[in-house]
């Protein structure tokens, strides 16, 4: 499976690994019980990661639902196995940017979860990669009915997040790293013009692409793709400072 948009052999067989010692313990230790859906950026080929003098930087966070069945009690061990794998696998990720993110479902919930962007972006393009495939009981949502508070307070988690983790960077002259927290950050807010415009999108690049199709600034359009660039790694024709984010 390709995670990344750049591509690059090594990491991508890491994260591979990863996910096949939790299936090895997912068949040995609960009986095949679980499922993982594997989310975000990785799940849409749009991971992202970076050359240092120590080696490949993984920019982009592994998350994912672990789907457990009512009656299941191996949720703990089975977390801590996971940090154990974690431990293992990624102990040189030394980015700020990088975390692993595992939320455990009811499988019996899947088809009645909250009606929010992760969810959406889940039943669009999630990829199960451990155990029985649970993407098809997600539910249906749609610009109609999907939580318009959850779209509001994007605004206020990307803001956070610039804060928490980008300003360290900025106070250590970590510029690059910064300018790339202010560009993902910002690619997110995508999704709250699109839906103000009665639009809903999964994906940073098909995102873009209908939002070049509004009635809005050409700048705004150009940012975005500027920011796009930064996420991906790609060439752009236009450029903003550091200051202009």
């Amino acid at each position: 499976m390709a995670y990344f948009y750049k591509a690059n052999p090594t990491l991508e067989a890491q994260v591979d690994r990863y996910f096949a010692k939790l299936a090895e313990y997912n068949n040995t230790y609960c009986d095949g019980k679980l499922s993982i859906i594997l989310l975000g950026s990785l799940s849409r080929g749009e991971g992202t990661w970076q050359e240092t003098d120590k080696g490949c930087r993984l920019l982009s966070d592994i998350e994912y639902f672990t789907i457990y069945p009512d009656g299941f009690d191996g949720c703990t061990a089975f977390s801590d196995f996971e940090k154990e794998v974690q431990r293992e696998m990624f102990s040189h990720q030394d980015s700020t940017l990088f975390h692993v993110d595992n939320t455990f479902v009811r499988r019996e919930n899947l088809p009645c979860m909250e009606r929010k962007l992760l969810t959406y972006d889940a039943a669009r393009m999630g990829k199960t990669v451990v155990g029985e495939d649970c993407v098809p009981q997600l539910p249906t949502i749609t610009v109609e009915n999907i939580n318009l508070c959850d779209i509001r307070d994007i605004l206020t988690h990307r803001v956070f997040s610039v804060l928490y983790y980008g300003l360290p960077m900025k106070r250590e002259w970590d510029m690059e790293g910064y300018r790339y927290s202010l560009a993902k950050n910002s690619l997110d807010l995508m999704t709250v013009l699109l839906v103000s415009h009665g639009l809903l999108e999964s994906g940073f690049i098909r995102r873009l692409e209908l939002l070049k199709t509004l009635p809005i600034d050409e700048r705004v359009k150009a940012y975005f793709a500027y920011c796009l660039s930064i996420k991906l790694s790609t060439e752009c024709e236009d450029t903003f400072s550091i200051d202009e984010m």
